[in-house]
């Protein structure tokens, strides 16, 4: 009879142990859920904050080239930072910056795949003025050249895809134009330190007109 309580109570106990197993996964499982919606919730208001700031500074752009289409200059409403507006979770400000004041990458080559001599010794200029000793101006724009053409035509002192593919990880040029002036420090040759002390000056946007000044 004392075997068979004795049993019995392990038994109890294993079904015990067991189910707080089974108890404590769901709980666990049920937390990453709610914090998982929650992460899901907090970006969706993110980005509704961000559209709210993108359709204020569409709306002032607007505003100031109906007011003033003549002239463009630091004391207009659309160069004031938005003060810091408290919101459920934080807070939010914005600014525009004036990116067309600085060199655009984009302006080396044209979709047509044509290249611009003009652009290409005023972005060799900005190099040796700005980025440093750690890096080769001549090499780094023949190198953005090719990161942005279709072809896999080295130019004098450029790099295409067999530059690129051997590296740990390896990848492909863009063949393609500048998303963002930080896909420089893909570019082979470009230091981070070279980086950090030309990028105040460059930025990344679509030409629009092939002969549209630089």
């Amino acid at each position: 009879m004392m075997r068979q309580t004795g049993v019995a109570l392990i038994t109890v106990l294993v079904v015990v142990a067991i189910i707080s197993g089974i108890a404590s996964s769901a709980i666990l499982e049920q937390q990453f859920a709610i914090r998982r919606t929650g992460n899901l919730l907090h970006g969706d208001q993110g980005n509704l904050y961000l559209f709210a700031l993108e359709t204020w500074g569409r709306e002032v752009l607007i505003a100031d080239a109906q007011e003033s289409a003549a002239s463009d200059h630091l004391d207009e409403d659309w160069s004031k930072v938005i003060p810091a507006v408290v919101v459920e979770g934080g807070s939010v400000k914005g600014s525009i910056d004036d990116q067309q004041g600085l060199f655009n990458l984009n302006s080396l080559v044209d979709k047509a795949g044509k290249v611009s001599e003009v652009a290409m010794q005023q972005f060799r200029c900005l190099l040796t003025e700005h980025a440093g000793s750690t890096i080769s101006p001549d090499h780094i724009v023949d190198a953005a050249r090719d990161w942005m053409d279709p072809d896999q035509d080295v130019e004098a002192d450029g790099a295409e895809d067999l530059d690129y593919l051997s590296r740990d990880p390896g990848y492909r040029s863009a063949g393609q134009h500048f998303v963002t002036p930080s896909e420089l420090l893909l570019i082979d040759g470009m230091s981070y330190e070279a980086w950090q002390n030309i990028r105040p000056y460059v930025t990344a946007y679509a030409v629009l007109k092939e002969d549209a000044s630089y």
